[in-house]
């Protein structure tokens, strides 16, 4: 049986994604960087085994408040994408997350790399 657990999508000016990502519950890794996504569909959560996920050099402003569902997340590169505020409160649950590029936000070192640490 066949089980999609890469999936690029980087370089393609995709505007906009179906919501219905949890038809590939099975990747492991999705890459939508340089693209020109202003939102991602909530469905991408459904992906419970994504271990990577790289939304960089898009047109962002959030990211999905049911991020949190993504536990297995150890890598999350959201740079240089519109101004974020914050994330969402749900990405707690994201205790495997070690690794996050993150240089769109306003501080003092832009960019810059940070390790979270779960322990």
């Amino acid at each position: 049986m066949f089980s999609l657990q890469h999936l690029s999508l980087a370089m393609n000016q995709i505007a906009l994604l179906p919501d219905g990502f949890s038809f590939v519950s099975s990747l492991v890794s999705l890459s939508l960087q340089r693209n020109l996504l202003r939102e991602l569909p909530p469905s991408i959560c459904d992906c419970t085994n994504l271990e990577s996920l790289t939304v960089s050099q898009n047109l962002l402003k959030t990211l999905p408040a049911q991020l949190g569902k993504l536990e297995m997340l150890s890598a999350l590169a959201v740079d240089n994408n519109q101004f974020f505020k914050s994330f969402p409160a749900s990405m707690a649950n994201c205790s495997a997350l070690k690794v996050g590029l993150l240089s769109c936000f306003m501080l003092p070192l832009d960019p810059f790399l940070i390790f979270f640490d779960s322990s």
